[in-house]
């Protein structure tokens, strides 16, 4: 899809999922989740990895990616953006959703199902910023960094 902001600020956003040999071999779900978001003043894109080591990180991955998209959408369209704001946010979530499912085991719960790598940016006519919390690489062009 391309997204248009006018003179010189188009965007082409392709996606994709795949499940990993490792964990089709293992009979786990695809523990990744996208969501992408645009219109005329705002582009929305976020990542989640779900950590290989937790049984159902799908959840977490799958969560976080939904309430970071809305909740940039929400913040981050006129108001500047703010990662530390972003990240104290999905924390509480996080907390929250826990405590509604009432595990007798917390730790073990957060480390089955909670656990990802988020990526992210927040594109408006004016700003771009990119956000991250978690492991892994990343690679613009022909730049790679390992965050």
């Amino acid at each position: 899809m391309l997204v248009n902001f006018g003179k010189m600020r188009t965007f082409e956003i392709a996606t994709g999922l795949s499940t990993g040999h490792t964990h089709r071999k293992l009979a786990y779900n695809c523990q990744d989740a996208y969501a992408i978001h645009h219109e005329k003043d705002l582009i929305v894109g976020v990542v989640a990895d779900g950590c290989g080591a937790g049984r159902h990180s799908e959840v977490g991955a799958q969560l976080g990616t939904a309430f970071v998209m809305e909740f940039c959408k929400r913040h981050f369209r006129h108001e500047r953006f703010d990662a530390a704001f972003l990240l104290q946010n999905i924390i509480e979530y996080l907390h929250q959703f826990c405590d509604m499912q009432m595990p007798s085991n917390r730790e073990r719960f957060i480390e089955d199902h909670l656990l990802f790598t988020l990526f992210g940016f927040v594109v408006t006519p004016t700003d771009t910023h990119v956000f991250h919390a978690g492991d892994g690489f990343v690679g613009v062009n022909e730049e790679v960094w390992n965050i």
